[in-house]
């Protein structure tokens, strides 16, 4: 059986880590879009306890700690996650949890035990009988104001939990492959938050390169597809926008060499940097390569 959120790539987002988009006090313009939507929508983060799922480098779990809101935020990639610490020591944000686990892990360990014992000292979360529950845990949890999902029966066939947060949030991760991993994020939040690629990603760096190596499928470009087909399978109700994006990137040849080796490596191809600067450096102008992207990306809310 397919295990839920099985890890994959981890080593490739761990180098991918330093030049990912980090924290700048603020979401860009694209941030901005999603965040006037959801308030738009009355979603409200003060005060909420929020799982970010597939956090990153925290450019959203660092705002939305800023929002008050109390974050769990999980990644499989400690590269990801030491930029994430970074950015909070630097803008001086506190989030409630910062644990270095795949979608897999967190949830194998949330619905054994809950959590009383097993992540680190930090974590605190509802263990899953109320018979176990101490008064300090009780008092933890309502710190965290983390449900007892056990009254409200929640879970899938695959996935039991002890606990669920206000809110479950995802942002263009692939943490979710499978129907189970979509449960599973379901169930964790009494309200879910989920963005992800509605439509092939558009790239004029990476078309020709993906033509050449035989790598032209994108794992995320259905990722929307799939949650909502499972949205409709369960007849749950939501409400959801599509945003779009045309920007311009430049980067110099040796950047753009590093991120096409990394796309083309985290799509299955086989190609050296060397045959990857051969085919680049015919579109550089002035040491530049430009790069126009579009992309559309799909919003939920449940």
């Amino acid at each position: 059986m397919e295990r839920i959120g099985e890890k994959s790539h981890k080593n490739s987002w761990d180098k991918k880590s330093e030049s990912y988009a980090k924290f700048s006090g603020e979401p860009g313009d694209f941030g901005k879009r999603v965040f006037e939507i959801l308030r738009g929508w009355g979603v409200s983060f003060a005060g909420k306890s929020v799982l970010d799922v597939g956090a990153g480098t925290g450019v959203y779990s660092l705002y939305l700690a800023s929002l008050g809101a109390k974050v769990t935020a999980i990644d499989s990639s400690e590269g990801m996650l030491r930029e994430l610490r970074r950015s909070a020591e630097e803008f001086g944000i506190s989030l409630q949890n910062v644990l270095n686990l795949s979608f897999a892990e967190f949830c194998e360990r949330l619905s054994r035990d809950g959590f009383a014992n097993a992540a680190d000292e930090n974590f605190k979360i509802y263990p899953r009988s109320k018979s176990k529950i101490s008064n300090s845990q009780t008092q933890e949890a309502q710190a965290l104001n983390l449900k007892d999902a056990v009254s409200k029966n929640r879970g899938c066939e695959n996935f039991k939990i002890p606990a669920v947060f206000d809110i479950a949030f995802l942002t263009m991760s692939p943490a979710l492959k499978s129907k189970q991993d979509f449960e599973a994020f379901l169930a964790l939040g009494e309200r879910k938050i989920y963005l992800n690629w509605a439509s092939e990603r558009n790239s004029s760096m990476l078309a020709p390169l993906f033509e050449r190596f035989g790598a032209g499928h994108k794992r995320l470009a259905t990722a929307a597809e799939k949650f909502e087909a499972l949205l409709g399978a369960r007849d749950i109700k939501f409400k959801s926008e599509i945003l779009t994006e045309k920007r311009e990137q430049k980067r110099s040849l040796q950047e753009a060499v590093q991120n096409a080796a990394w796309h083309l490596h985290m799509d299955g191809a086989e190609a050296s940097e060397r045959e990857i600067e051969e085919i680049l450096k015919k579109r550089a102008k002035g040491g530049v390569i430009s790069d126009e992207i579009e992309a559309s990306f799909k919003l939920f809310y449940i």
